[in-house]
């Protein structure tokens, strides 16, 4: 078996240089990073794109928003720690989002809700 020990330095450089340009999808990170071939698939490749179940995406997935008291900067919030009033409040309202992944893991979210 592999050393476990080796996964968490990875993950905490990892986490260190996408910070560094946050508004990379994976796919870009991965290419700009030297550890995939380049390729316009992969380019426009981002987390939520690739097939993970509901119970992952809810932990990986964020909505940017200001808050409730509207503060100055923008947040990412985890899909699981949306208050459910506001996931049906962003799928009523941003139209923007319609038929995207993101529309379907909100959605999904709310199902998951019901389930739990």
């Amino acid at each position: 078996m592999r050393n476990v020990n080796r996964i968490k330095p990875f993950m905490e450089w990892v986490t260190r240089e996408w910070e560094k340009s946050p508004d990379q999808r994976f796919g870009q990170f991965l290419i700009n990073q030297g550890l995939a071939e380049d390729s316009i698939g992969l380019w426009q490749t981002d987390i939520s794109d690739y097939e993970f179940k509901h119970e992952v995406l809810r932990e990986i997935q964020t909505w940017g928003t200001f808050g409730k008291e509207q503060d100055s900067e923008r947040k990412q919030v985890l899909i699981k720690n949306l208050d459910t009033d506001h996931i049906k409040k962003i799928l009523e309202t941003q139209n923007h989002i319609f038929d995207t992944k993101l529309h379907k893991i909100l959605k999904d979210e709310l199902e998951f809700r019901k389930n739990e």
